[in-house]
């Protein structure tokens, strides 16, 4: 079935699940609306109120996306609208502790204060003193640049996951000459001093931010994943802060984006609940008198994706668009024998629906009825909640090994070395690091052409299929394996494409020279 209706159909099932206080809400809402708009959406959104599934489906599907933002679906606009509605119309209406539980949730959603500095202190050292360890302990380099990274995780030795793309730019601007410190805000973790991969890490709650920023002058500032709680104790500095804000996803989506996540009325409430916090939020930012100097988004679809989303529009003047860094030297072509086109890779987290790998399974099942599955083999590592798919679908055929287990970056890239495609497909993606760093290697991904994808791919490199096109990829893939030649020069045009758009000077250089921290290079103006 077409994922747009399974959509729908999940939608209306949450939607039906929702409390009676809900619904009403819902249905009051609808006279904010125009009459033939809230005709469609009681139609498409609200129990027994249609005559037929199918009926709701093309109610959904008349409706034109610009009605609220360029970047969403037809099938998502009017169930976001109408669930969006009834929820903030009920906030809007509440009791003031409904307000109070509001905030909470904003709190809850973009870091959390509860482990604030009220209440954690007397479990370790002051913030102060973590500070003072972590500076001291730095080995500078004479007249090198400092800069301050603030992120909401990092890699360490069992979460090597966390944030690496963030370490791999770190890691360049290291080599660049410049000195790096780095301040992780979680909350959920011990606060604590590490180093990981050579690079020394603050782990803090919120206040050593504050701490840090008090004892240590920098050339420049930079923030990836920006939520509340680092927002908070960053505040008091900002007028004398040179601070670059880059915007990557999950931190200013709204909740139609994953709703193919939700199971339940109240997964859904509170994502709806979470973008009106984060709305509030990324409102404050934008308008503050000394906000951040530059706000950078590594796709042109994420930043139209985020101002439909946060119902703002960032400031032009402020705005940057540069891809994330792809370590080429680490994923370095290295030409394919025409063979490989037979061994068919996926090495990514499954812990979202987001990254199909319920797609993948349904690739690889119909492959398996084709007449090249005999030739090929398939290698499937990584883990997460619907991991088991891969497990329990295609554990029985012996041309498949699947493993439950973390790849180092370089362990991802000696696997690249021995396949030839790269099994992505995809829901959302405001860029696909993984997917590019296996084009960077030689490897021609299969994807889907939806959200930010197209900017990175095109049929020259790459597998392409519409939104849930599974029938598009099979057909694809064939269509190379019965073609050696044609496998060879996609694998060359992938390597070339994501080396040119996504290697250091498309990238981490541009952000060293927005960020002060290098001189710019002729040629190389910021967009």
């Amino acid at each position: 079935m077409n994922f747009k209706r399974v959509a729908q159909q999940q939608i209306r099932r949450v939607g039906s699940s929702l409390p009676p206080s809900l619904k009403t809400s819902a249905r009051r809402s609808l006279d904010l609306l125009p009459d033939e708009v809230s005709a469609r959406v009681r139609r498409a959104v609200l129990p027994g109120q249609a005559r037929s599934g199918e009926e709701n489906v093309n109610q959904l599907l008349s409706v034109p996306p610009e009605f609220v933002g360029s970047t969403y679906g037809e099938h998502e606009v009017l169930p976001m609208l109408a669930l969006e509605n009834s929820v903030l119309r009920r906030k809007l209406t509440a009791a003031l502790d409904e307000l109070d539980t509001l905030r909470e949730v904003e709190v809850q959603y973009s870091g959390s204060l509860s482990n604030g500095p009220d209440s954690e202190e007397a479990q370790g050292p002051a913030p102060e003193e973590l500070a003072d360890e972590y500076l001291s302990g730095q080995v500078l380099r004479a007249g090198a640049p400092r800069h301050l990274v603030i992120a909401n995780d990092y890699p360490d030795i069992g979460r090597e996951y966390g944030n690496g793309f963030v370490h791999r730019r770190l890691l360049h601007y290291i080599d660049s000459g410049i000195d790096v410190d780095v301040v992780l805000t979680a909350p959920s973790q011990e606060r604590r001093v590490y180093t990981f991969d050579g690079v020394r890490v603050l782990v803090g709650h919120g206040p050593e931010i504050a701490a840090v920023l008090s004892r240590q002058e920098y050339r420049s500032v930079s923030v990836h994943f920006l939520n509340a709680l680092m927002w908070r104790y960053l505040v008091p500095f900002l007028p004398d802060l040179d601070l670059h804000v880059f915007l990557h996803g999950y931190e200013c989506d709204r909740w139609i984006r994953r709703v193919f996540n939700f199971g339940k009325g109240t997964d859904l409430e509170r994502g709806i609940d979470r973008t009106l916090a984060l709305q509030r939020f990324w409102r404050d930012v934008v308008r503050h008198p000394h906000g951040p100097a530059s706000f950078i988004f590594v796709s042109e679809w994420w930043r139209r994706a985020v101002t439909d989303d946060m119902g703002l529009v960032f400031p032009a003047a402020r705005s940057r668009i540069v891809h994330n860094f792809i370590d080429t030297e680490l994923f370095s072509y290295v030409p394919k024998d025409e063979d490989q086109r037979f061994k068919l890779l996926w090495v990514r987290n499954a812990g979202s629906r987001k990254y199909g790998n319920d797609i993948a399974v349904q690739v690889l099942q119909r492959l398996a009825k084709g007449h090249h599955w005999s030739r090929i083999e398939v290698t499937i590592i990584g883990d997460g909640k619907y991991f088991h798919e891969f497990e329990d679908a295609l554990g029985h055929h012996p041309n498949v090994k699947i493993q439950r287990r973390f790849v180092s970056q370089e362990d991802v890239a000696a696997l690249h070395r021995d396949h030839g495609i790269f099994l992505v497909p995809s829901r959302l993606d405001s860029q696909g690091v993984s997917r590019d760093e296996a084009m960077s290697s030689g490897l021609i991904p299969v994807t889907n052409a939806v959200t930010a994808i197209p900017e990175f791919v095109d049929e020259d490199c790459a597998i392409l299929g519409g939104d849930e096109d599974v029938d598009a990829l099979v057909r694809g893939l064939n269509h190379v394996l019965s073609h050696p030649a044609l496998f060879t020069r996609m694998s060359r045009a992938a390597s070339e494409r994501a080396q040119r758009q996504c290697g250091a000077d498309a990238t981490v250089r541009r952000e060293l020279e927005l960020m002060g921290l290098s001189k710019p290079t002729k040629g190389n103006r910021h967009r």
